[in-house]
């Protein structure tokens, strides 16, 4: 910051001296006529602090004036306007009758929820996330107490300014985005007790001295309560996840229990001896901790293959303390038959879970289909996005196309097809499944970006601003930077001894159970066929064997019938079900293993570079494990390329066939 503007005063502090006299530190020394009070989380439109300058001129007796507050979804936020929190005020609120009776005067005073958010007027305190104040003002009120280390310095400001004769004004004619909260940690106890603690402080400052002992000592009750209730009901959404897992756990458990032993539900509590209820204790400590190890209930890591491991883990940690402590010993079928099917079941009902909670949920290790993105703006800087886009493999991402006001000779850039106006963006989501907006800047002005979220008002569109220079975006809590690999460590995990023998385990198990169920399946069609294959010759990438495989032609249409023939490659170790593109057109400058899928073939339709290509490739040679070949297979099979066959007809892959006949 020093070195880009250099003419700007810093004032550096080494230790968090809190909202009210870090701010006074700068407010005592300011020499402007206005004074902007701005959190750091926040994006401003271009005209919004002259929209506030005006309004100041135009209306000398206001001391500070707020503009309109929107949340990152683009909705309104309450707190841009709010009544002083009066004893009665802040049992409404605290009741839960604001929330309840927002457009009652009496009940939704809290917020003045029975105003529109466009009414502009005199308001009793605004946000300290923006308030634009007269400096003289602001420094004869003394600027914030300093008794508040943070929340509610804004409204003590607020109502000494307007105790003082001042007025102050919301100003709806502008708006900026403001992601609230995001510096502090709310799962905290130490945000619940220093906002409620800040509470108190301003009602003991300003009111306690009106009301008696008894009413006081109400208050203060209400507040610890409004605490304690605050926090439990975080620690309450942040364990419904591991105990409802647990519970699952445990009951699948004691399910396999009574089927083994075929005992009746009735004798079931003198049945279970002491030895048993240990092994629950044992499988649901070790679930606990190999979820916390895979941090599988933190935000954006609820992973289904992350489940099946856990499961799979701890149902290997009871048998391991089983073979050591043998006076606890429970059964080995069921500990088997845990495994085998119990991490399934638990990958299924996190699969469920998550698309019942919002299935454009923003879940990069547990989506099934790609998030879709849609570009807002035309600018050089578009094209180089769209290459940084597809190269950033882990982010699993779809563009769908461009939306942009500006009139251009080409209706795609990169082969991304510009689909629309900005103002057609919230038509666009809707027919196009969108979840991702990338606004480039500065094709689109902020005006443009807050009003277009403001239309959509939809939580469940993710928004991103991507910096001028096309090297980070600012996500809702994250900065991502777009830089693009600059090397490849020699020693990749594909190439590890062990991880190469499991693959091997994984192919032949897999392949032998999908060969006998196709073996039964399609034998009336191989037999009705038979003698109607065609005998293809497929290169092993840049070695210079070839593998054989006959192939039932068409192949799309003899879709079973050809796995089952490919099938029979995997299980001899000729090829393996995720490995490099099979076919003489499917080219790749590296050399490993051709599958029947992988996840290049998977993302073959969204990118176009042989950069691009090469990068899935990349990603995969270098984050290899059992499990990224196992999430790939299942997301291959819900997908529907599983296989993905080289199609003889045109000489070319069925993506090559694609993207020609895509062409006008």
């Amino acid at each position: 910051l020093k070195e880009s503007f250099p003419w700007v005063y810093f004032i550096e502090n080494e230790e968090n001296v809190g909202f009210a006299k870090a701010n006074n530190q700068a407010i005592n020394i300011a020499a402007g006529k206005y004074t902007l009070l701005l959190n750091p989380d926040t994006i401003l439109r271009e005209d919004t602090l002259k929209t506030m300058y005006d309004h100041m001129e135009a209306n000398p007796n206001t001391a500070a004036a707020g503009c309109k507050l929107l949340n990152p979804d683009g909705s309104f936020a309450p707190e841009s306007r709010r009544e002083v929190p009066t004893p009665s005020v802040a049992l409404w609120k605290t009741l839960g009758l604001t929330s309840l009776f927002p457009k009652s005067k009496r009940f939704g005073r809290y917020y003045q929820s029975w105003k529109d958010e466009d009414e502009g007027g005199k308001v009793p305190v605004l946000s300290g996330a923006f308030m634009f104040m007269r400096t003289d003002i602001l420094q004869e009120m003394g600027g914030f107490d300093e008794r508040f280390f943070m929340y509610g310095e804004d409204i003590d400001l607020c109502y000494r300014i307007g105790s003082a004769g001042y007025d102050i004004d919301y100003v709806p004619e502008t708006s900026i985005i403001h992601y609230k909260g995001e510096s502090t940690k709310k799962d905290k106890l130490d945000h619940h007790i220093i906002f409620n603690k800040s509470n108190y402080l301003f009602f003991r400052k300003h009111f306690s001295l009106g009301y008696s002992l008894l009413f006081r000592m109400v208050i203060v009750t209400g507040i610890i309560f409004r605490a304690v209730a605050s926090y439990a009901k975080v620690v309450m959404s942040k364990t419904a996840g591991p105990v409802t897992d647990l519970a699952i756990l445990n009951i699948f458990i004691i399910t396999l229990f009574l089927l083994r032993f075929e005992i009746p539900l009735s004798e079931v509590f003198d049945r279970y001896q002491l030895g048993f209820p240990a092994i629950n204790v044992i499988a649901s400590l070790a679930y606990l901790g190999f979820v916390s190890y895979y941090n599988l209930y933190s935000g954006h890591t609820k992973s289904i293959i992350n489940t099946i491991k856990s499961v799979l883990w701890t149902f290997g940690v009871v048998a391991l303390v089983m073979f050591f402590v043998p006076q606890i010993a429970f059964s080995r079928l069921i500990v088997g038959a845990g495994m085998l099917f119990g991490a399934p079941l638990m990958g299924l009902i996190r699969y469920l879970q998550i698309r019942s909670r919002n299935p454009l949920l923003d879940q990069p290790h547990s989506r099934l289909q790609k998030r879709n993105v849609l570009i807002v703006g035309n600018h050089e800087n578009t094209k180089e996005l769209i290459h940084r886009i597809r190269a950033k493999v882990e982010w699993d991402y779809e563009i769908i196309g461009i939306a942009s006001d500006h009139t251009t000779a080409e209706d795609e850039i990169e082969n991304v097809p510009i689909i629309g106006k900005v103002t057609d963006i919230p038509k666009l989501i809707e027919t196009h499944q969108v979840n991702q907006l990338f606004f480039v800047v500065p094709a689109i002005s902020y005006e443009a970006i807050l009003t277009t979220l403001s239309r959509i008002r939809n939580p469940e569109i993710h928004s991103h601003i991507v910096s001028d220079k096309v090297d980070y975006v600012i996500g809702k809590t994250t900065v991502d930077y777009l830089e693009d690999l600059p090397l490849v460590d020699v020693e990749v995990p594909y190439r590890n001894s062990w991880n190469r023998f499991m693959k091997r385990i994984v192919d032949l198990g897999v392949s032998a159970v999908m060969l006998l169920i196709l073996f039964i399946t399609t034998l009336p069609g191989r037999l009705y066929h038979a003698g109607k294959t065609e005998k293809l010759s497929f290169s092993l990438g840049q070695d210079e064997q070839n593998i054989p495989i006959s192939l039932y032609p068409p192949h799309e249409k003899h879709r079973f019938k050809n796995l089952y023939q490919l099938l029979k490659k995997v299980f001899t170790g000729k090829i393996t079900i995720i490995g490099a593109p099979l076919g003489p057109d499917w080219y790749t400058s590296l050399v490993y293993q051709p599958g029947i899928t992988g996840l290049r073939q998977l993302n073959e339709r969204q990118v176009y570079q042989e950069k691009e290509r090469l990068s899935y490739e990349l990603y995969y040679l270098r984050n290899y494990s059992i499990w990224l070949d196992l999430e790939i297979m299942f997301k291959a099979i819900f997908l529907g390329k599983f296989p993905v066959i080289y199609q003889k007809k045109t000489g070319k892959s069925p993506v090559t066939d694609a993207a020609e006949a895509a062409q006008p």
